[in-house]
């Protein structure tokens, strides 16, 4: 899950961040390189009212994050066995 802006709600000014929640990951990081490749945008950024509204939009966010991932890996793997196994079982699947 990953913002690119401004953090309106937390007042960053014009200063323009990037940061990624690794979902399921406690690891400490800082200072290395990672990869990040892009699966679907779910929302523009937004201002919120306080940081319990934007703790409860992430909430709803990683929900749909998820889910969209769930779905990504599914089709990634059908398409994998498809090539491998050359066989037209999984095309019922889709």
């Amino acid at each position: 899950m990953l913002n690119i802006g401004h953090r309106p709600t937390l007042n960053n000014g014009s200063d323009l961040s990037i940061e990624v929640h690794i979902l399921d990951f406690n690891a400490d990081i800082y200072d290395q390189s990672i990869r990040i490749e892009f699966v679907q945008r779910i929302r523009t950024e937004q201002k919120f009212t306080g940081l319990n509204e934007l703790i409860e939009q992430l909430q709803q966010d990683r929900k749909e994050v998820r889910k969209l991932l769930l779905e990504w890996y599914v089709i990634y793997l059908t398409q994998i066995c498809k090539s491998k196994l050359n066989i037209s079982f999984f095309d019922n699947f889709q």
